[in-house]
């Protein structure tokens, strides 16, 4: 046995083998750590791990093939009598040899044919989505092959929302948004040309309306939103173009075809445009649908003749249902209940649609314009907002379906609480209410926080005694929304109900001690649902609302005397061009009522302003570099607080008064602290000041603190879920009735 192995180890079957081996390993060290890092596709990986295990019996043979070679010539070339270790062989040897290992080699081919479906598999297992249908779980031979698409660091909207995603028509290309402090960036990933991705377009969110991706039919041109403005670029880059030029009020979808473009117009109706003529209309018919509801994410079906939307009142998943529009008849059908942001697809029959953050499919006979099957949940945990409808998920006509993981991110159906904390941002409690709240407002005196409590498609004014942190609801009507303090006893509140004609501010006793009582209701001084209670002067008793926002351009700031002493009145304030684009404009009065802030878009992001009031022609001055929202005035401190994003600043100012003017003198802004925040239009203001502590009174996630919904493998980072012939396992797992 030593004779044979001493024999062996001047092989060169033996130097070859060893020789391999330690080239492999140092293959796969290498790269374990440099593939990862230049973000190389999971194929490269497996490709060099296929080409290892096939190659190493090939080189062995070869390296036997080479051995037998070797003695030959070496049997040929010493003299008979000469002894040799090696023992001659014959070329019949050889031939027979050669013989043997052609066979081997074929057996090697064959192992590395069935052993390639299992090396090549693009679902991994620790990355598998589990697809749960209507009382049943999947079975894995309705699993299609799924992979992960990592987009990196994509940040977050000021609708909650990590990125918003589509797909072109043949599956090549993945559009998707980046964010950052009032803006964002549109990309798109090539996956045919190793993930290559490339930027596209910028673009301001400044209204309601932004991002809400989608390719042209051709699959050459990228839609989004900028500023409510719908724009295309080409995804081989260049300029964008302006699609639709007048800005929208209300964040929805749109379906964009070669010759026509069907969206969600101003008054929330559903319109038509031609993009040869540019001509657009309301859809015949139906501004006499439901004038409560909002219509969100038409699509126009294939007959030409329909048009599928979604209906719901503000908030879009609570009581939110599928219509089906007739366009010849002006009729509307109501064909899913409880469901938001439908689509159809054409290759497989199917309406998918969101339902509790899930994607759901049901089988639908356009003939018929009827469902022909069960309604059954096909992907679970889809990221949504549950106020727009919004969900990140698309598929491409080939059956390429790509979505984010995730919840709903908004306060519709989210968890939602109140933190308080101090000035450098530590935690010091969490309030104890729960549920869908917004709309913060604290009394003068801090004892007392006023929110919005959400409940489905109603809302009622909720007062926490911070003394005796216990909550109790004030108003009970369902129909009340954006309280502010007058005084530490007296709340004014927005009421608005179509159904029952009220439209207007009304006033309650802070401790519930007396009904509500309307102070100003008279529908015609208001414009719709859109009216906004913004502040009150403690100094000249003064209320201040905002009104119009439903009607971008037509909204202006009001303000109406309180004292008594004279008639009611409302002055209209014109602080600034561009200020009834926003509507988070938020007009605050300082509390000497020398002074108020807004927020104003004219610069092109949004910044905080302060002017003189109410001689507001004497002067504009500018608070923040950074695009900001939302200020605060401190009661007792002389400092403006404001955000950027999650980032907390305070801006301190000494005032100025002369006999002719009245001047501010603004310090640079001072970071504070970072903190998640919920603020859109059901919750704002997000966060309050209590003057009394030195506090903030933040409306955060559930999750708490920096923390947002997160169940992708790359903490921080933003990952698709691709999953590939969808369409196979959409029909297996949502199958038509008999």
């Amino acid at each position: 046995m030593n004779e044979f192995w001493q024999k062996f180890k001047h092989r060169n079957v033996a130097k070859v083998a060893a020789a391999y081996a330690a080239l492999s390993w140092f293959l796969l060290q290498a790269q374990e750590a440099i593939l990862p890092t230049i973000g190389a596709p999971v194929w490269v990986q497996q490709t060099i791990l296929f080409i290892m295990l096939v190659g190493f019996p090939i080189a062995c043979v070869i390296a036997w093939a080479s051995d037998i070679n070797t003695q030959i010539e070496r049997a040929d070339s010493q003299p008979e009598n000469r002894s040799s270790p090696y023992p001659p062989i014959t070329k019949h040897q050889a031939k027979k040899s050669l013989w043997m290992g052609l066979p081997i080699v074929l057996v090697i081919a064959l192992f590395a044919f069935y052993i390639s479906p299992y090396i090549f598999d693009f679902e991994p297992g620790e990355q598998r989505t589990e697809l749960i249908s209507a009382g049943s779980t999947a079975h894995d031979e309705a699993q299609s092959p799924r992979f992960e698409l990592n987009l990196g660091d994509t940040g977050t909207s000021e609708w909650g929302l990590s990125t918003e995603i589509a797909i072109s028509p043949d599956g090549r290309y993945v559009a998707f948004t980046k964010n950052a402090d009032g803006a964002g960036e549109v990309f798109v990933r090539d996956l045919l040309r190793n993930g290559s991705t490339n930027k596209l377009a910028e673009y301001r969110w400044a209204t309601d309306v932004h991002g809400i991706l989608n390719f042209s039919e051709n699959g050459e041109w990228v839609a989004y939103f900028d500023s409510g403005i719908l724009k295309r670029v080409r995804v081989a880059g260049g300029a964008s173009q302006d699609i639709l030029s007048t800005t929208l009020g209300r964040t929805s979808g749109y379906h964009l075809l070669s010759d026509s473009l069907t969206f969600t117009g101003r008054d929330d109706f559903v319109e038509q445009m031609s993009l040869d003529s540019g001509e657009r209309s309301v859809v015949e018919g139906f501004d006499q649908l439901d004038t409560s509801l909002v219509y969100r994410w038409p699509q126009q079906l294939p007959d030409k003749k329909t048009i599928m939307v979604s209906a719901a009142s503000n908030v879009a998943n609570s009581e939110s249902v599928i219509l089906l529009f007739d366009k010849e008849s002006s009729q509307a059908t109501e064909l899913i209940t409880n469901a938001v942001n439908a689509r159809y697809v054409a290759e497989t029959g199917h309406i998918v649609f969101m339902r509790d953050s899930s994607l759901w499919a049901v089988p639908f006979d356009l003939d018929m314009r009827q469902t022909v099957g069960p309604e059954t949940k096909v992907v679970d945990n889809v990221q949504t907002n549950g106020i727009l409808g919004s969900a990140a998920y698309a598929f491409s006509d080939q059956g390429r379906l790509v979505y984010l993981e995730g919840g709903d991110v908004a306060v519709a159906t989210a968890e939602l609480k109140l933190d308080v904390l101090t000035r450098a941002g530590q935690i010091v409690s969490t309030l104890d209410t729960s549920g869908r709240i917004g709309q913060l407002d604290i009394s003068p005196d801090g004892s007392q926080l006023s929110f919005t409590r959400y409940e489905n498609a109603e809302s009622d004014i909720w007062v926490y005694n911070l003394d005796q942190a216990i909550p109790g609801r004030r108003t009970f009507d369902g129909n009340s929304v954006r309280a502010r303090w007058a005084d530490s006893s007296t709340i004014f509140f927005n009421v608005f109900s179509e159904t029952r004609g009220l439209n207007g501010i009304w006033n309650l006793v802070a401790d519930g001690s007396s009904a509500p009582a309307p102070f100003l209701a008279d529908p015609e001084l208001f414009s719709g649902a859109a009216t906004q209670l913004m502040s009150v002067s403690q100094a000249d008793g003064r209320l201040f609302y905002f009104s119009g926002a439903a009607q971008i351009g037509q909204g202006l700031h009001y303000s109406i005397d309180l004292s008594g002493e004279e008639e009611t009145t409302i002055s209209e304030i014109d602080v600034t061009p561009n200020v009834e684009d926003v509507w988070w404009s938020r007009l605050e009065v300082s509390p000497n009522g020398k002074w108020i802030t807004y927020v104003s878009n004219e610069s092109g992001s949004n910044q905080i302003y302060v002017r003189p009031y109410p001689e507001i022609s004497g002067g504009k001055f500018q608070v923040s570099a950074l695009d900001a929202v939302s200020p605060v005035w401190s009661e007792d401190s002389k400092e403006i607080f404001f955000r950027s994003g999650n980032r907390f600043f305070s801006a301190s100012y000494e005032e100025i008064f002369s006999e002719s003017r009245a001047f501010i003198d603004l310090k640079n802004p001072e970071f504070l602290f970072e903190h998640s925040i919920v603020e859109n239009h059901l919750t704002f203001p997000g966060y309050v000041h209590d003057a009394s502590s030195d506090n903030f009174i933040i409306l955060s996630t559930a999750g708490g603190g920096n923390s947002e919904f997160q169940e992708f493998s790359y903490t921080g980072e933003t990952t698709l879920t691709v999953i590939e012939n969808w369409f196979a396992e959409l029909e297996s797992l949502s199958p038509r009735l008999q």
